[in-house]
C-alpha cells in the first residue's frame, strides 16, 4: 500500500502522512487511530516494543509523536 492509498483511508494529506511516517510530525492520538484504522491494526500495535523510561525524553518539554519514533528506530538500531 502506498502513502497516498493510507493516507486517503486515514483522511490525511499524504504529506502530512509522511511526515508522521518519517517520524517527523507532532501527531495527536487520533491521527494514530485513524493511521492505525486505516492499515487495520490495532492502535497499540503501531507503539508495540517503546517501552522504558530510556525512550523518553527530558520532561521539561512535550513529547512528541515524532520523538516517540526517532526513540523507537534508536532502540531498534541497538
Amino acid at each position: 500500500m502506498s502513502q497516498e492509498d493510507i493516507a486517503n483511508l486515514a483522511d490525511m494529506h499524504v504529506t502530512n502522512y509522511g511526515r508522521v511516517e518519517r517520524g517527523e510530525a507532532n501527531s495527536e492520538l487520533h491521527t494514530i487511530v485513524r493511521i492505525a484504522t486505516a492499515l487495520d491494526k490495532d492502535p497499540g500495535e503501531l507503539m508495540a516494543g517503546l517501552y522504558g523510561t530510556d525512550m523518553l525524553p527530558d520532561r521539561s518539554r512535550a513529547y512528541s509523536v515524532a520523538d516517540f519514533i526517532a526513540a523507537r528506530r534508536e532502540h531498534e538500531s541497538h
